[in-house]
């Protein structure tokens, strides 16, 4: 990052901030300051400031979550982006306030204990997918090992000949 000198005679440091979602532009974050040294400073300290609040240290799931699901949001199908939305606004509201750096196995398996009180198995596994993929990208260093309730087999009931015997007479 190096001061350009203007026209004007100020000096101005130009950080690419990402690209426009709609247009596909570029976006720049621009300072400018009398001295070089200065304007590259304040540059410094931008992007410092940026990665302080983003580093995971200092983010809560609820804002990895977020950050996971803007990431994704132009890729993925808008009803699997609004599935995403409900989980962190909704499912994993409980669990949001939580430093993304505490998270451990045991956390998750106390967690996925309490949801097998209230929802099914397949309900948890979709939650509990979710939260993998945040983390895979927030905490790639933590490898997950917890066991997730069984799945419900479903019931199947076999008609007896007296229950098709009435089915029948019934069709008559």
């Amino acid at each position: 990052m190096k001061a350009k000198k203007l026209p004007s005679g100020s000096y101005r440091v130009r950080l690419s901030v990402g690209k426009d979602s709609k247009t596909g532009k570029y976006l720049y974050k621009s300072f400018t300051a009398d001295t070089a040294k200065e304007a590259e400073r304040m540059a410094y300290e931008w992007e410092y400031s940026k990665t302080v609040e983003t580093s995971p240290q200092n983010l809560t799931l609820d804002n990895a979550m977020e950050q996971f699901n803007q990431s994704k949001k132009y890729v993925l199908s808008p009803t699997t982006y609004a599935n995403y939305e409900c989980l962190r606004k909704n499912s994993l509201a409980d669990i949001a306030v939580k430093p993304i750096q505490s998270i451990n196995n045991s956390f998750i398996q106390n967690w996925i204990n309490y949801q097998s009180l209230k929802v099914t198995p397949k309900t948890i596994r979709n939650r509990y997918a979710y939260l993998c993929s945040v983390l895979k990208v927030f905490r790639p260093e933590l490898k997950l090992d917890v066991t997730l309730p069984k799945k419900k087999l479903p019931e199947i009931h076999v008609v007896t000949d007296d229950e098709m015997k009435q089915l029948l007479k019934a069709t008559e």
